[in-house]
């Protein structure tokens, strides 16, 4: 759902290392994100805050290959927290992410792109107030394609609502 990332890769790699008493360990990341325009990619564990509280000692040793190894390649390690996870970025993205798979019909999105253009910043609600109410049904399903593709901008940390903010995006 965002459109700056290329590709996201799940256990990308399983790195060996010794912990503190001197084993050898193996660790696998959860997820390597690669991104268009030049980003560096990175490297991405995700755990409960919990958890990293009570193995702290664990972890630390996991995390210490992971950083050496993303540095040594140019890229970036990061452990991200449900805190992290469970924003309002996840409610639009699991929201919008079926619409992004749908076949867009150019009528419909040309109708609903021009009344965008005309209002500037508005609503849903106040975008469909100006078509026939029987057309709604079918114009809503369009209206959050053309979201989920970025043509319309909508605030991806906030709630998903017939009140929530669209701008159109020209050149897209």
């Amino acid at each position: 759902m965002d459109p700056v990332v290329e590709r996201v890769l799940p256990q990308p790699v399983t790195l060996s290392f010794l912990d503190d008493s001197g084993r050898k360990r193996r660790y696998t990341p959860d997820v390597l994100v690669t991104y268009q325009c030049g980003r560096p990619p990175a490297m991405f564990e995700v755990k409960y805050s919990s958890e990293l509280l009570e193995d702290a000692d664990l972890y630390r040793c996991r995390f210490q290959a992971a950083a050496a190894y993303a540095a040594e390649r140019d890229m970036t390690f990061a452990v991200i927290t449900e805190d992290q996870i469970r924003t309002g970025r996840l409610q639009w993205a699991t929201f919008l992410r079926p619409y992004c798979f749908r076949a867009p019909s150019p009528e419909l999105e040309a109708r609903l792109v021009g009344a965008l253009e005309s209002l500037g910043e508005t609503t849903p609600a106040e975008l469909l107030a100006g078509f026939p109410v029987h057309e709604h049904g079918i114009l809503i399903p369009v209206l959050w394609q053309l979201v989920a593709r970025h043509r319309v901008w909508m605030d991806s940390e906030a709630p998903v609502t017939m009140q929530s903010c669209l701008r159109y995006r020209a050149g897209t």
